[in-house]
């Protein structure tokens, strides 16, 4: 064996290699970054989602509890007026049952149907009210009876219960803008 020729062959070997390692071991470091970075970035957009996904869901909830709001305010309305014509203007609660066609007409399906959506993700909507003005609701559907004082309250606390719906509708939207905005 010569020494001389397999000293060169082994020094080229040995340099080639380190170069080869130096490289290697820099160009995977970039790419692991860069992936971990990609990575990054792609959980952000599916949080990011994700929260929008769920704001709209809200935001659904939040406009049929509100048209639904709109629709016993008119409900209480008319049969406010029915209360105050002269047959039944000295009675301050009226049967129901003793009415075939006169019915309050007031609903809560959208509440029960939509409230979990709201209870369940604290977006501090501050929903005490909406719920007070359903349980109140909810009592006059339930008992068929009907008092002027408190068909004049159910008409004062859906007024509020919209005005509060509103801003949190504003709200909502807002975030969904925001988070449009961060998802483009």
């Amino acid at each position: 064996m010569d020494w001389f020729n397999i000293i060169p062959t082994l020094l080229g070997t040995l340099t080639g290699g380190f170069i080869t390692w130096i490289v290697t071991n820099k160009s995977l470091r970039k790419q692991f970054k860069f992936e971990i970075k990609m990575k990054e970035k792609q959980f952000e957009f599916e949080m990011n989602s994700k929260e929008l996904n769920e704001l709209k869901i809200i935001l659904k909830a939040l406009n049929a509890i509100k048209r639904e709001i709109n629709h016993n305010i008119l409900q209480a309305n008319s049969f406010k007026k029915i209360m105050d014509k002269d047959e039944f203007k000295d009675k301050k609660t009226i049967d129901l049952n003793e009415f075939n066609n006169k019915s309050v007409n007031l609903s809560n399906l959208n509440w029960i149907k939509f409230n979990h959506e709201l209870v369940e993700r604290d977006l501090n909507l501050k929903i005490n009210e909406i719920e007070e003005f359903y349980h109140n609701i909810s009592f006059e559907v339930n008992n068929n009876i009907i008092s002027r004082k408190r068909l004049e309250k159910i008409i004062e606390e859906g007024v509020k219960c919209r005005k509060k719906l509103d801003k949190n509708i504003e709200f909502i939207k807002e975030k969904i803008g925001k988070l449009e905005d961060r998802i483009k």
